[in-house]
């Protein structure tokens, strides 16, 4: 996919690097693949001026703690989502999946369109890894009494599993069922519940609040951004078949 300035380098990325290195951002390489993995595909957005970005949102870009917001800002997502929206979404993508990958060879699955981008599999490895973290965070928000932990940025946990390796429709099995467990908890839900909240360290110590309905957005949100890309990854690999 293209993102600008990020993707490839383009003009203004080295100022843009300077910028998050001033603001205490180490792991660039990591912002910008991260980023520009979870840009949707047919959104063409790109951050034409990246040290008016970077200095419009003056906050410390955290792995595990602000991908949300880094990556809501450069794609557009001014708004947090709903709790009506977020649970309309949550049991939606798992069938999306299917419906978009159906027919599909073991080889189309596991094939990227282009060199350095994503496999339909590797888009439901990562989506997996997300639900881990992310959906986890809600569950645990919900069970204990406002609880503590160190942030988890869900592309360093896809990194200590398995998750790539697997066969697609396991793995997609394994992640509809998953789905299937959180929504058994979620779906009877108060609305004063998702406003639990844990307390969340950052990278340097620094700590922020967190609700299960920050946790539930991030995902949901994440999600249909994914969902935007994955007809493009899939139609690339059709034509080539």
């Amino acid at each position: 996919m293209t993102v600008g300035c990020l993707k490839g380098e383009q003009p203004g990325a080295p100022a843009f690097r300077g910028d998050l290195r001033a603001l205490g951002v180490d792991d660039l390489d990591g912002l910008i693949s991260h980023v520009a993995h979870d840009l949707p595909a047919d959104g063409g957005i790109g951050i034409q001026q990246p040290v008016d970005w970077v200095h419009a949102h003056t906050m410390r870009y955290e792995a595990d703690t602000h991908w949300q917001e880094s990556h809501r800002i450069v794609s557009g997502m001014s708004q947090s989502l709903t709790i009506e929206e977020v649970m309309a979404i949550l049991p939606a993508t798992p069938a999306r999946i299917a419906a978009l990958t159906e027919g599909l060879t073991r080889a189309q699955l596991h094939t990227s369109p282009e060199t350095d981008s994503w496999s339909a599999n590797d888009v439901l490895a990562h989506l997996r890894a997300c639900h881990d973290v992310l959906g986890g965070s809600v569950l645990r928000i919900l069970a204990e009494d406002h609880p503590t932990w160190k942030g988890m940025n869900p592309r360093a946990w896809l990194k200590k599993t398995d998750y790539p390796d697997w066969e697609f429709q396991p793995a997609f099995e394994a992640f509809t069922e998953q789905r299937a467990e959180l929504l058994a908890v979620l779906e009877p839900l108060p609305a004063e519940a998702w406003l639990r909240t844990a307390t969340v360290i950052g990278m340097i110590g620094e700590t922020y609040e967190r609700t299960a309905l920050y946790f539930g957005d991030w995902m949901t949100g994440h999600e249909r951004a994914h969902l935007k890309s994955l007809p493009r990854i899939i139609a690339e690999v059709r034509r080539e078949k």
